[in-house]
């Protein structure tokens, strides 16, 4: 008997995924459009965590008074070792920017580990 197996879909760096994209569009763009939000860069940051060891956060905000938030999004399923990083970036930068994680989960979004 043969197993079929889809094949592990792998991020491009620097191209949102559909669940990225539909949280850009529900909740940032319209930040931007009324000017709460002066910038929005996806991808662009890389915080040290430890030797050899990074977080690269989904969206960097800079907000309309020039304090930064960092948006984490998720999909369903979310690997630990994600969360340790998030948790861990929170803790070592979190004088440094805001930071938020949204799952959708069953159609519906949610804030975590906040």
């Amino acid at each position: 008997m043969r197993i079929s197996r889809r094949p592990v879909q792998r991020h491009v760096k620097g191209k949102m995924n559909g669940t990225e994209r539909e949280y850009y569009q529900i909740y940032i763009r319209p930040l931007e459009l009324t000017g709460e939000v002066i910038k929005c860069e996806f991808e662009t940051l890389s915080l040290k965590l430890g030797k050899r060891c990074f977080y690269n956060p989904d969206f960097i905000l800079t907000m309309r008074d020039e304090s930064k938030q960092v948006h984490e999004v998720k999909g369903g399923l979310i690997r630990d070792d994600a969360r340790v990083k998030y948790l861990w970036a929170c803790e070592k930068y979190g004088t440094q920017y805001i930071f938020q994680a949204w799952q959708k989960k069953k159609g519906l979004w949610k804030q975590i580990w906040n």
